[in-house]
């Protein structure tokens, strides 16, 4: 786990307790062999915690990594209809907003 996700444990750790887990869940797959082979179960599982930083610090590796995860998170509300929990560690020591 990175330092910036151990900053954020307690308030994960909460909203774990208060989640029910899925016994059931779906996948979000990319539709390219050589991502969705590398992923367990070939995509990323939807409804879970996932944690993603840009390559470097620049505005353009930020800004490509940060329109990369808002494309999945607006396919997955679409197609659910269910919010997205959006946090970082930018500019704030954590923002959690539902987005849908």
């Amino acid at each position: 786990m990175s330092a910036a996700l151990d900053s954020v444990t307690p308030s994960i750790a909460h909203l774990r307790s208060i989640a029910t887990p899925a016994t059931d869940y779906r996948v979000l797959p990319f539709g390219v062999r050589e991502i969705d082979s590398r992923l367990g179960a070939g995509g990323l599982r939807a409804g879970a915690l996932h944690e993603a930083t840009a390559r470097s610090g620049s505005l353009v590796d930020d800004a490509a990594t940060t329109l990369f995860l808002a494309g999945i998170a607006a396919r997955e509300a679409a197609a659910t209809g269910a919010p997205v929990l959006w946090a970082t560690l930018e500019a704030c020591p954590i923002i959690a907003t539902c987005v849908g």
